[in-house]
Parts: C-alpha cells; structure tokens; sequence
C-alpha cells in the first residue's frame, strides 16, 4: 500500500508513522527554510506529482467540466452508481484523441 499526496499534508511524524505501518510514504517533500531541497528531492517531487496528477484528472472532469460539486442525496446505491458512470465517462473523455484516428472514426 502507498500513500500519495501532496506536500502540505506532509509532516515529518506523518512519514515516521506511515513508515511503521508499512505503507510506502510518497507524499512530496517540503523545502524548509534553512535547508533547501537539493536536486535529487526536486526530481523525486516532480515524479510523484506526475504520477498523483494522472489520477486527479479524472477529478477535474467530474468536478469542474461536469459540475458534479454537490450531489443531491438520492440514496446510496443511486449516488453510487452515478458517480461509477461518471468517473467512466471521464476516463473515456480524458482518452478520447486516442481512441479516434486522425480522420476522426473509430481506431479499433
């Protein structure tokens, strides 16, 4: 298990105790004052932000394309597969020049 998250919701003790319970701690360091972060951090941080941000894009599409902020209570199981269709939908839009060819049909 790995846990992935930006660098605000860091903290040392956060990584000491993650670190305990065997779960892999990929949250991006923090620059601190007096100690700047050297090139091998300021590498290692922009690996993980690639590899957390292909997993929030599908977020942004929900969240911000289609407007699903706030969702109506329609009962668990309506909401839930609502949100499953959506996040579909999402990984379909966000693939969607792949899955057409260059004229426009259907690549398969």
């Amino acid at each position: 298990m790995a846990l992935w998250d930006e660098s605000a919701c860091g903290s040392e003790a956060h990584r000491r105790e993650a670190i305990a319970r065997g779960i892999r701690y990929r949250v991006n360091r923090r620059p601190r004052y007096a100690h700047p972060l050297s090139a091998a951090q300021r590498r290692l941080n922009r690996l993980r932000s690639a590899t957390r941000a292909r997993g929030e894009h599908a977020f942004q599409v929900v969240k911000h394309l289609w407007g699903f902020t706030k969702v109506r209570y329609r009962g668990l199981a309506k909401n839930t597969a609502r949100l499953f269709t959506a996040f579909a939908l999402a990984n379909l839009y966000l693939l969607r020049r792949r899955l057409l060819s260059p004229q426009g049909t259907c690549a398969w």
